[in-house]
């Protein structure tokens, strides 16, 4: 674990993409100045290899917060350790550095602050380490998918990317060739295998159902102990999540232990990703409706969450067609669609692929997000425009009532679909878990909306800080992780 492997391939232990991970010990003092490699090394082999007791594994680095100096030095020191790399592989090939550069992506959700400290941690941790001028270039998480299936796979017409990441969902709506709208969203993987708001791993819906029988499944079998063993780690580690838990599950997806198969066999819990998608098709059906622009012809999704998609669907994405195509009919009114749906076989490296085709494209006045007001007169707000709302707009009641608005339209068209579709005919969802669902999706909501903006405050500077996001996303984090758990109480009690 503390050293740069001798090989990173797709056929070694450690390859790429890897998990934004800091391998530190237990021990450093942040404040002391540890240095890299000395105190601390990118965490390459996680969730391959099992860490010493000493060892301190630190993730979710993209969102530390960049005022706080201990956390910026942890992110600078994953920079730091990644760039080494790079300078490692290029000396080795015998190549100079002067041609070299390098390029970084990031949602467009962050905040101006949060982004401006993370660009100052990218020039500094390239100066230190290559000791010249480099060219330094970044762009939206969004743009990178479109170009690469743009130029692989021919696409024609109007077309909307979804790029799901852990943390936020980017999304770009592309036309002739370049985007209309750039938008990126606190809403994607971790919203439904974490631990929502002020919740815990031992609460945690996946970790209640999964745990027993991914145990189960290490027993006797040849690699199961060191797997139980890595599963100790993260579970007993410093600050455990279940994001980190589910993470892992989903890392081994061999003879050993299929997550997304298991997930497959619970049919109830399939409801939390019907959910989880059909929220994100009535954004994005806002989306572009208040932009002005006509219904998409392609729907493209990438990002290590996009995989989920397998849960409730098939290879031909049917599922995932009819979900988006009935959701786009209803906020569009409209009865006639056929959207032409695809996902590469690897959509976390689709984001990296598109990023290095992605030049000359000019983001300028393209970024912007819907408030997730349902009144026809709030539509897309733009970054850099005046009328941006603020965090004091976004915690006044009235805001907040009318986001209450769309929730409970959301729900209008949710409820229409299910009965359409008929969940346990299409995916196996009883109707229990649809009751326990309804039972709580109306609680709590305003609280949710509040937890989200604190979470939100953590990056920015203060109150007048513009959003650079709507608050529709912040309480079906709650929701999800609230049907998680009691979804898992109901699995476990008909098992017992």
């Amino acid at each position: 674990m503390e050293l740069i492997p001798k090989a990173i391939t797709k056929e070694s232990i450690c390859s790429f993409p890897l998990r934004t991970a800091l391998l530190g010990n237990n021990s450093t003092n942040w404040s002391a100045t540890p240095q890299p490699f000395l105190d601390t090394n990118v965490a390459y082999f996680y969730e391959s290899v099992g860490t010493q007791q000493h060892h301190n594994v630190i993730t979710d680095l993209k969102w530390r917060i960049l005022s706080n100096s201990e956390d910026k030095l942890k992110v600078s020191h994953f920079i730091e350790g990644v760039l080494e790399t790079i300078k490692i592989k290029l000396l080795t090939d015998g190549i100079t550095f002067n041609n070299l550069e390098i390029l970084w992506l990031y949602p467009v959700s962050m905040t101006k602050f949060q982004l401006g400290g993370l660009e100052d941690i990218w020039k500094n941790t390239v100066q230190r380490v290559f000791n010249q001028e480099i060219k330094l270039n970044k762009i939206p998480e969004s743009i990178a998918p479109y170009n690469y299936y743009d130029n692989n796979m021919g696409l024609t017409g109007l077309t909307a990317s979804i790029d799901i990441g852990g943390g936020t969902s980017d999304i770009t709506v592309f036309e002739k060739g370049g985007p209309s709208l750039i938008s990126s969203i606190h809403f994607a993987g971790n919203s439904v295998v974490g631990d929502g708001y002020n919740s815990n791993i031992r609460l945690n819906g996946f970790v209640k159902v999964f745990e027993p029988i991914f145990r189960s499944a290490c027993e006797n079998k040849t690699g199961g102990s060191e797997k139980a063993s890595i599963l100790d780690q993260i579970k007993n580690g410093v600050d455990p999540t279940s994001t980190n838990f589910c993470s892992f599950l989903f890392s081994v997806e061999d003879g050993l232990f299929n997550f997304t198969e298991q997930i497959k066999s619970e049919p109830n819990l399939k409801l939390l990703y019907v959910l989880f998608y059909s929220v994100q098709a009535y954004y994005l059906a806002n989306l572009i409706k208040r932009i002005g622009s006509p219904i998409p012809d392609n729907i493209i999704f990438s990002g290590s969450g996009s995989k989920s998609l397998d849960i409730i669907d098939y290879t031909d994405r049917k599922s995932t067609k009819e979900l988006f195509e009935f959701v786009f009919m209803k906020v569009f009114d409209t009865n006639e669609l056929d959207l032409n749906i695809k996902m590469a076989s690897a959509p976390k490296e689709i984001t990296s692929k598109g990023a290095l085709e992605s030049t000359g494209i000019n983001v300028n006045d393209k970024v912007g997000f819907w408030s997730g007001q349902l009144k026809p007169s709030q539509n897309i707000f733009y970054q850099e425009k005046e009328n941006v709302p603020t965090f004091n707009n976004a915690l006044d009641s009235s805001f907040k009532s009318e986001v209450l608005e769309s929730i409970n339209d959301f729900y209008n068209v949710f409820d229409e679909y299910c009965r359409s579709c008929n969940l346990n005919a299409t995916f196996g969802i009883n109707n229990s878990a649809l009751d326990r669902f309804n039972d709580i999706r109306s609680k709590n909501l305003i609280d949710y909306m509040d937890k989200g903006i604190e979470q939100k405050l953590k990056w920015a500077q203060g109150k007048d800080d513009k959003l650079t996001e709507g608050l529709f996303f912040y309480p079906f984090v709650g929701i999800l992780n609230k049907l998680g758990t009691e979804l898992a109480q109901q699995i476990n009690c008909e098992k017992d």
